[in-house]
């Protein structure tokens, strides 16, 4: 594993950014294509509510070797997906996935212990005109102490496990001590992507509002929320590529 420096946390976005200008069209497609199959699978029942989280493994891992292949510029083809997820890697993804999915839970049971539940509900689109100030800062607060327990942990868990064939045991154990061991650096990544896809949008928003009314400036503000989002995907990679190292594609 590579020391870093702070600065790295930029870098990797702007890395985000150069990747996804190699392929825009390819990327913004593949992303569009797992968003519109997640909206489906949501109208299920129950189950629909589980399975984005229980494949997020599967895609983020797609997203990434897709990236590999863009930044290595190599022919990327079904056959090598296909080796690439062949078992024993397949299960461990999947076993990765499960464990997102008890994350999610003791997430929510961490979260009504802090905030009564407001956090769920609020997710769920219940209660927020209800909320004051003092309960939209206990869910940030949840929101906070969630990110710092469970990102460390899976941040690298998928990658390590395709990668570098890590059982996903080990690939967890070396994920949170790999973020850990970077925290300022993670820091600067974070708080750049809030201000880049939060911040501002926000502004953004607010003029074209003023300038070109308020449908087609949410029809734009959709947009570019797609884009940004591919472009915070891009830089996944990077952050694994300064880490660990390029990923051995010749070798799935």
């Amino acid at each position: 594993m590579s020391a870093l420096t702070t600065g790295a946390g930029w870098r990797w976005v702007k890395q985000g950014f150069a990747l996804f200008r190699k392929r825009p069209g390819q990327l913004t497609f593949l992303f569009t294509s797992y968003m519109f199959v997640m909206i489906a699978l949501g109208l299920i029942p129950v189950v629909g509510q589980l399975l984005p989280l229980f494949l997020a493994p599967v895609f983020s891992m797609v997203f990434m070797t897709i990236c590999a292949h863009i930044e290595q510029e190599k022919i990327l083809t079904p056959q090598i997906l296909r080796a690439s997820f062949a078992p024993p890697v397949a299960n461990r993804l999947f076993t990765l996935g499960v464990l997102y999915l008890l994350a999610a839970l003791l997430a929510v049971g961490v979260s009504a212990l802090i905030d009564g539940g407001l956090f769920m509900k609020l997710m769920m689109g219940q209660r927020e005109a209800e909320a004051g100030p003092g309960q939209r800062a206990s869910v940030l607060l949840t929101i906070a102490l969630l990110a710092i327990a469970f990102i460390p942990v899976f941040w690298y868990a998928a990658p390590l496990v395709v990668w570098q064939k890590m059982s996903v045991g080990k690939a967890m154990f070396f994920s949170f001590f790999s973020v850990f061991r970077a925290f300022k650096t993670f820091l600067v990544y974070f708080l750049s992507w809030v201000a880049i896809g939060a911040i501002a949008p926000t502004l953004v928003a607010g003029i074209l509002m003023a300038v070109a009314g308020k449908n087609f400036a949410m029809m734009l503000m959709f947009l570019l929320t797609i884009l940004l989002t591919v472009i915070m995907y891009c830089s996944f990679y990077s952050t694994y590529v300064d880490v660990f190292g390029k990923p051995d594609l010749n070798h799935p």
